[in-house]
């Protein structure tokens, strides 16, 4: 989102691929401004430029000068100017492509971020791969760069038929997918059952919920069931999925005069927003898929440690938990409030002269890691290292 100084034509621009992103052979811009620009990009004149030639007569001003940039709405995005880059251009013609941006204010030194998004697909593994990059500039002349890469395995249950290894793997991965919806169902007549009687017998469910325990394996279950539904439709969606090999967005980008006029007036650039949306949900699902799997396998573990409690030599791990389970809560509460006072001590008193604690996140992950790994994050010889009464600080900071 880029902010322009008061001089400038009032305008406001949004430079990323409008909320999805673009493929692996194209970045795609967008502008929210209606400006009306003469570019020296354009091998003709506006004189020349007349009604019928390149321009509809809505697309001329009340002077007779046709407009500069023209807006198109895009399904899932901001309402603006579309610009897409195609590699497969000529220099010559990339040359003023890239001096319409200049010119257009898409991009210039007042740019304060730049997001691009590319989509690939490797045909010989069968996956998809989203990248995002995040191009900030700060006003101290820095550029902030994060990136995100996400996958997709474009058809999870297809396999080599004729590999004897392939086929068994596929058989193995059936028959474990059916059983772990079997037990889920299973667990979850359990629990209502559970529940039931607590009702039946005690006119509520309080007695049900007196118990952490229940709380964790109705978490649990939850999540499983959630993750079969995005599991569902990440599948749905990937079988349906179809991109054509290349999108004619532009007319011609070797006309003398409005070189970035779209195809079929913008249908192609619709049709390639809609397949980058249309792939940003399945990764984004399968991203809330894996994260949510993550949890699950932690809460998992506490469940196994629960119903590890009928034998008395495995149980004696979950009956300790459960006595000093008062006594572990409120030592991790003191531990965190501790953590939490040296995250700001470091930042407040260390923060302008170490980069581990320049911000409260770097302070917190320097006392996070420091406390739990003991990993300092190499911090050890810059708090020796300070100067003056600063390193008294350092050393008591560091004991």
């Amino acid at each position: 989102r880029l902010n322009y100084p008061l001089t400038r034509p009032r305008s406001r621009l949004l430079l990323r691929p409008c909320p999805n992103g673009n493929s692996g052979v194209t970045l795609l811009l967008c502008l929210a401004a209606h400006l009306v620009v003469a570019l020296s990009s354009s091998s003709s004149s506006i004189a020349d430029a007349t009604v019928g030639a390149f321009y509809h007569p809505t697309e001329i001003n009340s002077r007779g000068v046709p407009f500069g940039f023209f807006p198109l709405e895009l399904k899932g995005r901001e309402y603006g100017f579309s610009v897409l880059l195609d590699v497969n251009l000529r220099e010559e013609t990339f040359n003023k492509v890239l001096a319409y941006l200049e010119e257009g204010f898409f991009l210039d030194q007042y740019t304060k971020e730049l997001a691009v998004e590319v989509l690939t697909y490797n045909g010989q593994l069968g996956y998809f791969c989203m990248l995002k990059v995040q191009f900030q500039f700060t006003d101290g002349g820095n550029i902030h760069i994060e990136y995100e890469v996400d996958t997709a395995k474009a058809q999870p249950y297809i396999y080599d038929k004729e590999s004897m290894t392939e086929t068994s793997m596929f058989r193995l991965r059936i028959f474990a997918e059916g059983l772990l919806v079997f037990l889920i169902m299973v667990t979850l007549m359990i629990e209502l059952v559970e529940l039931t009687q607590c009702i039946l017998s005690t006119g509520g469910v309080s007695g049900y919920f007196s118990s952490v325990w229940n709380y964790i394996d109705v978490t649990s279950i939850a999540f499983f069931i959630v993750c079969l539904s995005l599991w569902f439709f990440v599948i749905t969606n990937v079988s349906k999925f179809t991109t054509e090999p290349r999108y004619d967005i532009y007319h011609s980008n070797t006309q003398d005069a409005r070189i970035m006029e779209l195809n079929m007036g913008g249908g192609k650039m619709r049709e390639y927003s809609q397949v980058l949306d249309d792939m940003g949900q399945i990764l984004e699902a399968q991203v809330l898929y894996n994260t949510i799997n993550g949890i699950n396998i932690f809460l998992c573990l506490l469940r196994f440690l629960k119903y590890c409690d009928f034998q008395p030599r495995m149980g004696v791990v979950t009956r300790t938990l459960a006595r000093a389970f008062q006594d572990l809560a409120h030592f991790f509460i003191l531990v965190f409030v501790v953590m939490m006072m040296y995250t700001f001590l470091g930042q407040i008193v260390f923060g302008s002269k170490i980069k581990q604690f320049s911000t409260i996140w770097q302070s917190a992950r320097t006392v996070a890691g420091w406390t739990l790994a003991g990993d300092d994050r190499g911090i050890g010889d810059e708090l020796f290292e300070l100067p003056g009464e600063l390193a008294v600080a350092g050393i008591l900071y560091y004991i």
